[in-house]
């Protein structure tokens, strides 16, 4: 309608503990990685059926060079599970928008 097309955000926000050993970065704790994946399908499926159409998914990665940020493992959680949300996405008809939200606010 009005050549709006509906979407939503489907990550349910990160832990705070973080990964583990890894490093703080410049949001103040150690690095991250999304929740939600273990019931996406079921979300997805649910968000079609009322008419979405796009679904959108975040990843935080800080970057903090001194620090040595981001990690190798920072960057692999958050490359695997942004594949695994767009198959999901996709498996269920949504257009997944991939998005690795970058913090540059180290020093």
């Amino acid at each position: 309608r009005n050549g709006m097309i509906p979407g939503l955000k489907v990550d349910q926000g990160y832990n705070k503990t973080g990964l583990v050993n890894t490093q703080v970065g410049p949001l103040g704790h150690p690095e991250t990685a999304c929740k939600g994946l273990d019931t996406l399908e079921e979300r997805c499926a649910a968000a079609y059926k009322q008419g979405a159409r796009f679904a959108k998914w975040r990843n935080v990665l800080q970057i903090d060079p001194a620090k040595g940020l981001p990690s190798d493992a920072a960057v692999s959680e958050c490359v695997h599970s942004l594949a695994r949300y767009a198959a999901i996405c996709q498996r269920q008809r949504l257009v997944p928008i991939v998005e690795p939200e970058i913090v540059p606010n180290g020093n």
